[in-house]
């Protein structure tokens, strides 16, 4: 993914952040963001993952500041897919949790505008980047946020502050 328009990032200490935001449905009351957080150093992965898991405050605070789009020099985010399969439909069921996994009973409808099939939860999930995004003071200084080495990313509720899904690209190539 590539623009030469303006993109919402912050830059941080050490590190940038750029939130690229879901499109939400008409009537929902959720939204959800990607953010990408870049460490400055090629080889800043692993001091920005301690630095970020040991002070959920820097997290909070690094999402918080990544909501005014600032113009892009140089910007480009690697396509990427990446897909897991847990075991957390059993876990939350052995707590009492059945109803989101009963394809008759489940009612998420509302989530979606029209959604192709019913929608239900289920073990699998996956996370796709490509061309297309993921669904007041002094104008803002030109940035560049060239994701070209490793980065860690996590999709967010933006009302909660609830983190859904969480990851790293370690190889970022394209």
């Amino acid at each position: 993914m590539s623009s030469t328009g303006k993109q919402y990032i912050a830059t941080r200490p050490g590190y940038k952040v750029l939130r690229l935001p879901y499109a939400r449905g008409r009537g929902d009351h959720r939204a959800f963001s990607m953010y990408i957080y870049l460490p400055d150093a090629h080889d800043g992965l692993p001091s920005l993952l301690q630095k970020l898991g040991s002070d959920p405050a820097a997290l909070l605070e690094s999402s918080g500041t990544v909501r005014a789009k600032v113009p892009v020099r140089e910007f480009m985010v690697p396509r990427f897919t990446m897909s897991c399969k847990t075991e957390a439909t059993a876990t939350l069921r052995d707590l009492g949790l059945t109803l989101p996994f009963d394809p008759v009973r489940a009612d998420f409808g509302g989530m979606l505008e029209a959604a192709p099939e019913p929608l239900l939860v289920s073990d699998e999930c996956f996370i796709e980047v490509n061309e297309e995004g993921t669904e007041a003071g002094a104008p803002p200084s030109p940035e560049d946020f060239v994701a070209d080495h490793p980065f860690v990313f996590l999709i967010q509720e933006e009302f909660s502050g609830v983190v859904v899904f969480a990851g790293q690209v370690t190889n970022p190539s394209v």
